[in-house]
């Protein structure tokens, strides 16, 4: 009788292990489809996105999109209830399921390549200790001389603090290398981040600029904030206009301020199934040639 128990035992435990085995291989190739299948709901919905920004009627604020599969007359524009609106401003857009889209145009962002009065607001209102450093020390950077502007830094100050570089002496190439300017350092880059754009749009579109961002630049006008609450309802209900936006701020139009989308849109998809989760982000430039509908100028996942 031990030794049948035994037995028993043992072929009990092998039953076990292999029970155990199989649950964890279909585990694993239950969360590798899962991956599999958040990629391709990603990549689909970027070819859709471009798709749409190739196809659809631009507004100062964001798009009409022509919604897929919908049927209208030869030679006449389809019906409204056949469009739909795509912001340009950040706020997430359901494309399906657990796919989601973030459009930003470029133009309500900052570029660092042309140092600005805006990113030099956005530097101050992060760390008011470190703004005029930062931009002296971009100007430094990114000049091609080794004259030291008042706060900035040349390439004897950084090796003076122990660095191993100088200034590029050049356009910056990339977003992080601003975290190795003199003023900049990882906490205060993570701050500002997300209000920042390395591909300059050539025009500025206040339309299409964050809260936070547009808030800085009325301060003065609006310290209390209630201008852009105004602004943002009238955004969210799509009645904003440009010349409603200059009406109620007194921001004219000009040759770099002109209140339309760039073109250059960064987007973002974020795709789920399940707990896995795709990620593409990308900067797309529209372009007018039957050769070279759009030009992808950044890509990341």
């Amino acid at each position: 009788m031990p030794l049948v128990i035994g037995i028993s035992a043992v072929i009990l435990i092998i039953i076990m292990t292999i029970s155990d085995s199989v649950i964890r291989k279909i585990g694993v190739v239950s969360e590798l489809d899962n991956y599999c299948r958040a990629d391709l709901k990603a990549y689909s919905a970027f070819n859709e996105t471009i798709f749409s920004l190739l196809t659809s009627t631009f507004t100062p604020t964001g798009m009409q999109v022509q919604i897929p599969g919908a049927e209208f007359s030869s030679g006449q524009l389809p019906e409204k209830e056949t469009r739909t609106f795509w912001n340009l401003y950040g706020e997430p857009i359901e494309i399906e399921g657990g796919v989601h889209v973030v459009l930003q145009d470029t133009a309500g962002l900052v570029s660092p390549v042309f140092s600005s009065d805006i990113l030099r607001r956005l530097i101050a209102d992060a760390a008011p200790e470190y703004g005029s450093v930062f931009m002296d020390s971009l100007a430094d950077w990114q000049d091609g001389d080794e004259f030291r502007h008042l706060n900035g830094a040349e390439r004897w100050d950084y090796r003076q603090a122990g660095f191993p570089y100088g200034p590029r002496n050049s356009y910056v190439q990339c977003l992080q290398e601003l975290s190795l300017i003199n003023g900049m350092n990882e906490n205060l880059f993570q701050r500002v981040k997300n209000e920042l754009i390395y591909w300059p749009a050539g025009n500025t579109n206040y339309l299409t600029m964050s809260p936070d961002l547009l808030q800085l630049i009325l301060n003065e006008k609006d310290p209390e904030g209630e201008l852009v609450r105004q602004l943002m309802s009238l955004r969210h209900n799509h009645q904003l206009t440009p010349v409603l936006f200059s009406a109620l701020t007194g921001i004219k139009q000009g040759e770099y301020d002109y209140f339309y989308p760039s073109g250059k849109v960064k987007l973002t998809i974020m795709a789920e199934v399940k707990t896995a989760q795709s990620h593409i982000e990308a900067v797309v430039a529209k372009r007018s040639t039957p050769t070279r509908p759009y030009t992808i100028l950044e890509w990341r996942r």
